[in-house]
């Protein structure tokens, strides 16, 4: 039985605070008891990180002074999809009332070309509750095409859908990025650096092997300098691209780890590290453990 007035759990509610609010780059750090609570605090670590990449940093334009750059609310309705309760910001976005939303089909606040798109996937998720359906709804209520990607999921035992929405592009005022804007517009031209960071972050993740890249190929790769990169990069991610592509490195070097019996030389010399002794105190520093002890605890 762990006391309740183990500090762990005030940094769960911190945390959970933190998450509220949107801020997903602090970690909780787990300690060596590896009891349920820690188990806890990984998941919400784990939870945090998938939220991260999910919804932070997905920039939104609108040329007009607004706080609708980014939206993050639910709905839930029953198998009829008719609206039976939804989160206060859906309503705030929205803006409707209870009285305009409840008993509501959402389907006569959606598109009509939305209309069999959903029915379709409704049919998937009743016959298999544990699919994670991905569409794209457009709001036509507030005489502005309002975009959404809406991730939907079914509850068997209750026989209801949950809309999750994530992000808003106005489709009359989203900016085109194909151009970059003047830097005399600052909102505009700060929004189309975003997206290259953000396109340089998916980059980074897609590739498979171990390579460093260098500043100097990601700017003229994505056609940014080097200060912006620099400084949007850490802005957005919390941290440098140096730090996130060593953070890579050392994941997928964990993986050989733990899944193969490769020597731990060779592992090293995969991650990219010419000196074996870095490689095991950077290993230690991230994951609180040797190589030999993780792969220990993982295949006996």
């Amino acid at each position: 039985m762990i006391p309740i007035y183990d500090p762990r759990y005030q940094q769960l509610r911190d945390k959970i605070i933190e998450l509220s609010k949107g801020h997903f780059n602090t970690f909780l750090r787990t300690s060596k008891e590896h009891d349920y609570l820690d188990g806890i605090m990984t998941l919400v670590n784990m939870l945090s990180e998938n939220w991260k990449e999910r919804i932070l940093h997905i920039p939104f334009v609108k040329e007009s002074k607004s706080s609708n750059y980014l939206q993050i609310f639910s709905i839930v309705t029953n198998e009829r999809l008719e609206i039976l309760h939804t989160s206060t910001y859906a309503k705030d976005m929205l803006q409707l009332t209870d009285r305009k939303l409840i008993g509501v089909p959402i389907t006569d606040l959606l598109a009509p070309t939305n209309t069999a798109e959903l029915h379709d996937a409704c049919r998937l998720l009743t016959a298999d509750p544990h699919k994670n359906i991905k569409l794209q709804l457009y709001f036509i209520h507030l005489n502005l095409s309002l975009h959404y990607e809406t991730h939907l999921q079914y509850c068997a035992d209750d026989q209801q859908y949950l809309f999750h929405f994530i992000g808003l592009r106005s489709t009359e005022t989203a900016v085109p990025m194909e151009k970059a804007p003047s830097s005399s517009n600052r909102l505009l031209h700060k929004s189309y650096i975003d997206l290259k960071i953000q396109e340089i972050y998916d980059y980074l993740n897609s590739l498979e092997d171990f390579k460093e890249v260098s500043y100097t190929t990601l700017c003229h790769k994505y056609r940014i300098n080097d200060q912006q990169l620099k400084t949007r990069f850490k802005a957005l991610y919390n941290k440098t691209v140096y730090q996130h592509q060593l953070e890579l490195r050392m994941l997928r070097s964990k993986q050989l780890v733990t899944d193969t019996r490769n020597p731990f030389k060779n592992i090293a010399a995969a991650a990219g590290f010419t000196d074996y002794s870095n490689y095991m105190r950077n290993f230690k520093k991230f994951f609180g453990t040797s190589p030999r002890e993780l792969r220990k605890k993982h295949q006996g």
